[in-house]
């Protein structure tokens, strides 16, 4: 690929006198990430919260339903 600058802006106002001289290399580095940490543990809490009802759920009918 070959990119190419039309025009030029930075802060001091300095403006190009050459367009012939404007080459450079850049490195692509691609990651795979699992996601924000902050998704991460709100999900893991709300996975621990739906686990605690899901098991209060259970133990409840187990009592409903004993045979004495």
């Amino acid at each position: 690929n070959t990119a190419s600058i039309m025009t030029t802006n930075n802060k001091y106002g300095l403006e190009e006198t050459s367009t012939e001289d404007n080459e450079d290399k850049a490195d692509l580095i691609i990651a795979v990430s699992t996601g924000d940490t902050q998704y991460t543990i709100g999900a893991g809490i709300l996975l621990i919260f739906l686990s605690g009802i899901a098991l209060t759920y259970v133990r409840l009918n187990n009592k409903r339903n004993r045979v004495w």
